[in-house]
């Protein structure tokens, strides 16, 4: 008898009876398919969330909780504080901060970088994004400068990234943006797209890798330029996931030319080291590189009124996990911009690492 209950019952009951977690998994997701009690569980996550400072609790509640709650396909319209409309949801680490913070006063994402390409905008020239994403800096961005008669170019490789970038376009009826799903390189033909997830990139992942590839439409930016009639390039944004030194490359001339454009870039710290290829060709071209002061781990603490400063590459922090950099042959104009490039304190974010 005892062998019976151990060897049948015991492990029907064990196959029944959930963990906290899996109950918890269970629960929001059956809410999630209710829209009335989807919508006001998501309320109160919001609000708490806001309240909750970076960490593992906040990052526990943006992460697993909001996809247990929400579908894959789930997306809801955020008013940011310029006006920009944008679809928060649970599709990426970008979407979810739309969804929780971005109708904040100080942004959701990478505020001061984006204040930086606007006032740099403001020349009613054209600007490349090559690595838009969902758009929530093109957009805005697009918006701000329209009044000065620039144009925004968004070019975004991956499929999925490039139908919410179309459908945030046609939420704002942004005139002046032009989208491509297009990657850049130093060359103009076919590539695959490697898939990690929903992050994707011209870079082969590591070996062994059992990610997904898709086949994409390759551009050099030079190139690009000269089949879209461009004429002056102002400023050159590039977020293209370990990419950027073949997407430089790929605009030499651009770059060499006497009106060369100002260029953002990421740089991810290797080895707690922020030396950086793409930085040091940049700089062989003439270029001087600063790193942008911005809130790269997401502490939400910055206000609407918040400067923009550049501080010398080399205090980039080492211990995050990326930083964006600008690439300037003209720093003396930066001051004029309303940008601060002399600062007599340790940014935060290096103080950090």
């Amino acid at each position: 008898m005892s062998s019976y209950y151990n060897s049948s019952i015991v492990k029907k009951w064990s196959d029944v009876l959930m963990t906290p977690r899996q109950l918890l998994k269970f629960v929001l997701r059956v809410t999630g398919r209710v829209s009335l009690l989807r919508s006001l569980v998501l309320a109160v996550l919001r609000a708490t969330i806001r309240m909750i400072p970076a960490g593992r609790i906040r990052d526990t509640l943006v992460g697993p909780v909001t996809s247990y709650l929400l579908p894959s396909s789930y997306r809801t319209v955020i008013k940011m504080p310029g006006g920009t409309l944008l679809n928060g949801g649970p599709l990426d680490i970008v979407t979810r901060m739309i969804l929780y913070f971005g109708s904040s006063p100080g942004g959701c994402w990478e505020p001061r970088t984006l204040s930086l390409a606007v006032a740099i905008g403001h020349q009613a020239s054209d600007i490349i994004v090559a690595g838009a994403h969902v758009g929530v800096l093109a957009v805005p961005l697009a918006q701000a400068v329209a009044s000065a008669g620039a144009r925004v170019h968004a070019l975004e490789p991956a499929q999925i990234m490039y139908d919410e970038l179309l459908r945030n376009v046609a939420l704002n009826g942004t005139s002046n943006l032009i989208t491509e799903r297009l990657a850049v390189a130093d060359s103009t033909g076919a590539g695959k797209l490697y898939l990690q997830g929903v992050r994707s990139s011209l870079i082969c992942p590591t070996k062994g890798s059992t990610d997904d590839s898709e086949e994409i439409g390759v551009v050099s930016i030079d190139d690009y330029v000269g089949r879209t009639g461009t004429n002056v390039v102002s400023l050159l944004v590039l977020d293209v996931e370990g990419a950027e030194l073949a997407a430089l490359k790929g605009a030499a001339n651009l770059l060499s030319h006497v009106e060369s454009p100002d260029v953002i870039f990421e740089i991810i710290p290797e080895a707690g080291s922020v030396e950086s290829a793409p930085a040091d060709y940049l700089q062989t071209l003439g270029y001087t590189v600063l790193f942008i002061d911005d809130d790269y781990e997401l502490k939400l603490r910055l206000s609407s009124k918040t400067p923009v400063t550049l501080w010398p590459i080399g205090l980039g922090p080492t211990s995050s996990r990326y930083f964006n950099a600008l690439a300037t042959r003209r720093p003396e104009r930066l001051g004029a911009l309303g940008v601060m490039t002399d600062p007599i304190t340790i940014p935060e974010s290096a103080a950090l690492s």
